[in-house]
C-alpha cells in the first residue's frame, strides 16, 4: 500500500525565508536566486509581463542525481493577509491569467545534473482591461516509484510506502496599462516569546494603495549603526493585488533580538521590482 504526500513551496515563501535566516544584506538580484524544493530548482521565482512581451522563460535544473520527470501546470489562486493561498474556483473571477497564458510544455523530463527550459506564452486580448492580472505556476517533481515486492509468506503484515510530492509555485504576473502602487506599514509592533526571554517577533501590517502587486524589502537597522550589516533582513515581500494588505510575523534569533535590545532602531521599507532593484524610496518606521 502506497500513500503519497505533498508539499507545494512558494517562491516567494522561500526567498523570505532564507533572508530572514541570513539576518544580512546581500548585493544579488532575485532573478539570480533560484527557488529549490527537494533535489530541484527553478529561477527565475516570478514571471511578470509588462509592455508588449509575449513570452517568458522558466529554467527548471535538476540537481539530483536521477533522471526526473516534471510536471506543470496553471493555477489561479489569491493570497490572504496572512500570507496563505486559496484556489479560485469561480469562473467569473476577474483579473485571473490563466485564460490567456499558455505552456510549451505540460510535462519535462531532465536528466541529472541538467536543465530545461520551459516556454510560457500570452495571448494578450486587444481589449484587455487596465489593471494586474495573475496566476500561478506549479512545477511538481514526480516520484520513482519502485515496483512492489511480493512476499510469498501470506501471513506477512502489510506494510505503508510514504512518497512526498514536491512543488514550486510561483507567480506569473501579466500587467496591463498604467499601474502603480504605494506601499506603507500600517503597523509595527515588538512581541516576545513566551517562556522565551532571549527571542522576539515583530508583527508588521503592509499595505498598499493601487492597481498592482508590489515587492517589499524589509530592514530592522540599529539607529546608532544605520551603516552596519542589518540585525533582519527579508527580501522581496509580496502584497499582491487586489487584497492590498499584508500581515507578516518577523522571526528574530537570540543574537538579533540582543541586538535589537542594545538601542533604539528602525523597520526601513522599500518596493523593489522582479529583479530585486529599487523602485521607491527607503521608508522607515521606529520600531
Amino acid at each position: 500500500m502506497m500513500r503519497t504526500s505533498h508539499k507545494l513551496i512558494s517562491a516567494t515563501q522561500w526567498h523570505h525565508t532564507i533572508f530572514a535566516a541570513l539576518g544580512l544584506g546581500l548585493a544579488m538580484s532575485l532573478s539570480s536566486l533560484p527557488a529549490f524544493a527537494g533535489g530541484f530548482l527553478l529561477a527565475p521565482t516570478r514571471l511578470i509581463f509588462e509592455g508588449g512581451g509575449r513570452a517568458k522563460e522558466l529554467t527548471i535544473m535538476n540537481q539530483s542525481s536521477e533522471t526526473q520527470t516534471y510536471r506543470v501546470r496553471l493555477e489561479d489562486r489569491r493570497l490572504s493577509e496572512t500570507g496563505e493561498y486559496e484556489v479560485i474556483l469561480d469562473a467569473s473571477e476577474p483579473f485571473v491569467a490563466s485564460p490567456m497564458l499558455r505552456l510549451s510544455s505540460r510535462q519535462i523530463i531532465i536528466l541529472p545534473k541538467e536543465s530545461a527550459t520551459l516556454r510560457v506564452l500570452l495571448r494578450r486580448p486587444t481589449s484587455l482591461a487596465t489593471g494586474e492580472y495573475r496566476s500561478h505556476l506549479i512545477v511538481t517533481e514526480l516520484p520513482i516509484i519502485a515496483p512492489p515486492t511480493i512476499d510469498p509468506d501470506p501471513n506477512a503484515p502489510l506494510t505503508a510506502t510514504i512518497t512526498s510530492v514536491l512543488g514550486i509555485s510561483i507567480p506569473v504576473i501579466v500587467r496591463s496599462g498604467e499601474t502603480s502602487a504605494r506601499v506603507s506599514i500600517a503597523k509595527v509592533v515588538r512581541v516576545p516569546v513566551p517562556d522565551r526571554p532571549d527571542l522576539l517577533n515583530i508583527d508588521v501590517r503592509l499595505e498598499s494603495v493601487g492597481n498592482r502587486s508590489a515587492f517589499v524589502d524589509l530592514r530592522i537597522l540599529s539607529t546608532r549603526q544605520r551603516r552596519g550589516d542589518a540585525i533582519f533582513l527579508s527580501k522581496a515581500v509580496s502584497i499582491y493585488s487586489p487584497v492590498n494588505a499584508r500581515n507578516l510575523t518577523l522571526s528574530l534569533t537570540a543574537q538579533q533580538t540582543a541586538r535589537l535590545k542594545e538601542g533604539s532602531a528602525v523597520l526601513q521599507y522599500q518596493e523593489v521590482n522582479q529583479d530585486g532593484v529599487p523602485i521607491g524610496p527607503n521608508a522607515e518606521v521606529a520600531l
